[in-house]
């Protein structure tokens, strides 16, 4: 697996020796060198996350990178997988009431483990309000026994003659609806829900993020929402106002319950040329995810153009509060170095943070680690990027380096950047990472490419 030791964390290092910090600077060899003085600064800084960093001038530096580590949950209690991801900026996890221990490894030994490498690192585990698998007995058996009226508006999302409904495979769905009878403590599903994963999960581990999957903008299925014996259609005003208000009830109800901790939903589908954002998602979440925006045949880069994808991204800052943490995820193949420097770059146009789901491995499976991930580009001197620099290709300036993309369909195109830059030295893909000064650039469509100061900034 493409795991590697960074060297951006060193460049950091120097940097806070000669000057105040500019901002969290992630890792272990951070953490050991500095010792207790830089511990101070760290833990100081996890209580800063409400603060702006959209600005590209705080926060994290770049390249801003998450994992998201949604699949095989067992598999996190392995030492290599979560060296892997201590090294990123945000980790999202599968963890799951009573989860572990595996391998000797409680869900707080995952969490801290992380954070012993990074102590600035965003955790959120997984949840999702809108289905349950049978086999999680307390949450089927909670909805299967708050029964309202004649057996009516229970807390399964069902069709009108009474079928379960389900749009994931060995999963049943919920109505996590407002519509829904209350249960002897007046809760509904979101509610109750919220309630359980805060005294089994959030409060297990040093968690200061949640992570709620499946918040689209209409229902995934055809079902009687509001128990009035007729079925609602997906974009049915009814099933619109079901989905998005639970939803909403849900992730405030984890803020009122945990407040401080950062709140990261799937909005993959509200951000679509043909759909809109429903207006109660709109500054609701502090981060979300993009689910495959580049690497597969329905990804919107694929078929509707980088611009499209790009627009779409830029959506998704402007719906978000601070600190804006808006993860682009693209499908990669391990070796496919072109595919990955082409999400990466196009996500540094602007201030959000990569993810590389592993394609041809199971969903989110594992951490890939590349090259381009251990560059310290520091922090952004360019806003970010919406128009095109040159020969149609972007460009965008950091105080250690340079980032250029060449978005598909524009060609192979040949540009000049000046003296003073160079190809910084990778070994994964080493003919286009040579460590080589680099005044004229020739770049593929579909390609980008990070260069750093000739001076040795980034290095």
């Amino acid at each position: 697996m493409l795991i590697r030791v960074g060297t951006r964390l060193q460049k950091a290092i120097m940097e806070y020796s000669i000057m105040s910090i500019e901002g969290p600077a992630r890792g272990g060899v951070m953490r050991r060198v500095l010792g207790v003085t830089l511990r101070v600064v760290l833990l100081f800084g996890l209580c800063q996350h409400a603060v702006a960093q959209s600005d590209g001038k705080s926060g994290p530096r770049f390249p801003r990178i998450a994992s998201v580590q949604i699949g095989n949950g067992v598999g996190l209690a392995n030492q290599e997988r979560l060296s892997a991801i201590g090294k990123s900026d945000v980790a999202i996890l599968s963890l799951w009431p009573g989860w572990g221990p595996f391998n000797g490894m409680t869900m707080a030994d995952v969490v801290d483990q992380i954070r012993a490498d990074n102590p600035q690192i965003i955790v959120a585990p997984y949840t999702n309000v809108t289905e349950t698998n049978d086999t999680r007995q307390v949450v089927p058996d909670k909805v299967s026994n708050e029964i309202g009226p004649a057996g009516k508006r229970d807390w399964w999302l069902r069709k009108s003659d009474g079928t379960r409904m389900s749009h994931w495979s060995d999963n049943h769905s919920i109505n996590h609806s407002k519509f829904t009878t209350p249960d002897a403590k007046g809760q509904r599903f979101h509610g109750w829900y919220a309630n359980y994963v805060t005294d089994t999960i959030l409060s297990k581990a040093r968690f200061n993020a949640v992570y709620s999957d499946v918040m689209p903008p209409q229902a995934h299925v055809v079902a009687d929402w509001n128990g009035d014996g007729i079925d609602d259609q997906r974009d049915s005003s009814i099933a619109i106002q079901a989905v998005t208000e639970g939803s909403a009830a849900y992730v405030n109800k984890l803020q009122e319950l945990n407040p401080g901790k950062i709140r990261i939903g799937n909005l993959t589908q509200g951000f679509h040329p043909k759909r809109n954002l429903p207006a109660i998602y709109n500054g609701l979440l502090e981060g979300a995810i993009l689910e495959g925006f580049m690497g597969q045949s329905w990804s919107i880069e694929k078929w509707n153009g980088w611009q499209e994808m790009m627009k779409q991204y830029r959506r998704l800052m402007g719906a978000l509060r601070e600190p804006k943490i808006a993860i682009l995820n693209a499908h990669v193949h391990e070796t496919d170095y072109r595919l990955m420097r082409y999400g990466l770059t196009s996500t540094l146009m602007d201030n959000g943070y990569f993810a590389v789901d592993p394609d041809g491995l199971p969903d989110f499976s594992w951490q890939f680690w590349y090259d381009e991930f251990d560059v310290d580009l520091g922090y952004a001197i360019d806003a970010p990027q919406t128009a095109a620099w040159s020969k149609g290709v972007y460009k965008r300036e950091f105080q250690n380096g340079l980032v250029l993309i060449n978005p598909r369909g524009n060609g192979p195109q040949t540009v000049g950047v000046g003296a003073g830059w160079k190809r910084f030295s990778g070994s994964q893909d080493p003919t286009h990472n040579s460590g080589q000064p680099a005044s004229t650039i020739l770049l593929a469509e579909a390609d980008g490419i990070i260069l750093l100061r000739a001076d040795g900034g980034g290095s």
